[in-house]
């Protein structure tokens, strides 16, 4: 649990994932606001965009992964695009 920001620490990026299973993405979200950062939320290849689509209002970045978190060597995900074009279609 951060406990303050550093004066250079402008955004907080998290993964979806790690947060929506347990209830935790708009607590996440509220804390890294109360401490004046901007917000950065990211799904993986496999996590619909609908997940990302639920809170983009309150966020400041989207990350829609082109690999799979922690694999080295892999290629991009041609089809993540579509992700990508339905953010920029709801939030251009």
């Amino acid at each position: 649990k951060a406990q303050g920001s550093s004066p250079g620490l402008l955004c907080y990026t998290f993964h979806y994932e790690a947060t929506e299973p347990r209830g935790k993405t708009q607590e996440v979200i509220d804390l890294i606001k109360a401490h004046n950062m901007k917000v950065g939320l990211t799904v993986s290849p496999d996590t619909p965009v609908e997940g990302l689509l639920k809170y983009a209002d309150q966020i400041d970045l989207a990350l829609v992964m082109t690999v799979y978190p922690g694999k080295g060597g892999q290629s991009f995900i041609e089809g993540m695009m579509d992700k990508v074009k339905t953010l920029r279609a709801a939030y251009p």
